[in-house]
């Protein structure tokens, strides 16, 4: 899994996940991504 943002514990989740199998992190992602970039809005991803 690669980690959008470097957030405080992300040293942490990075092991952590490291023993989980590949579903379970791909079904994190897909909560985890939404939530994590949401906090910067759309204007973080173009740059401005």
């Amino acid at each position: 899994m690669k980690l959008v943002l470097e957030e405080e514990h992300h040293t942490v989740l990075r092991e952590e996940l490291a023993c989980w199998d590949g579903y379970v992190s791909s079904a994190l992602m897909a909560v985890e991504s939404v939530r994590a970039c949401a906090r910067f809005g759309p204007a973080r991803g173009r740059g401005r």
